[in-house]
């Protein structure tokens, strides 16, 4: 996300679901924004999709942990649980590692199957991720809180609309 050239240029990039808090420094953070600037044409959009940091999961300890969350598997319909293993907190960095554990349940509630993988983030506050957009040469169109165009509001979304300007 942070060295890419795909040789176009478009009206509209798209960074859904946090994936833009995986590059976890600033300076990795402003080379992607770099990348998604030269691949828009002048006037082009950029919507931002990232989490509002929350405190009291980031630094609530375990008691405050994310309870496990559950989905039902899209071919075998048996249930897939994720739950956080472990989760650690850079609050000096502005990072969060976290270990996760997937179990998939068969039919009579056996564990089919368990995987762990891990994964890094790095929170933005608000003004921190304006002034982010306006160092890399975006205007800040909008700032909404969820995909119902609510707005900002602590510990929710952070969709951001923002257009490049040249």
């Amino acid at each position: 996300m942070t060295s890419f050239d795909l040789e176009q240029r478009f009206a509209l990039a798209l960074v859904p679901a946090r994936s833009f808090q995986h590059v976890v420094t600033p300076e990795g953070q402003r080379r992607a924004l770099a990348c998604i600037h030269r691949h828009l044409v002048p006037g082009g959009h950029l919507i931002l999709d990232l989490f509002d940091p929350n405190f009291e999961l980031l630094f609530g300890g375990a008691s405050k942990a994310a309870p496990p969350r559950e989905a039902q598997h899209p071919q075998s319909g048996h249930l897939v649980r994720r739950t956080v293993v472990a989760r650690q907190t850079d609050p000096f960095r502005q990072t969060v590692h976290e270990v996760l554990r997937f179990e998939e349940f068969d039919a009579a509630g056996n564990v089919a199957g368990s995987e762990e993988t891990s994964w890094s983030l790095r929170w933005s506050m608000r003004q921190e991720t304006a002034y982010l957009l306006e160092l890399s040469g975006f205007e800040v169109i909008d700032l909404f809180s969820d995909f119902n165009r609510s707005p900002p509001d602590y510990g929710r979304e952070q969709l951001w609309i923002a257009r490049a300007r040249q």
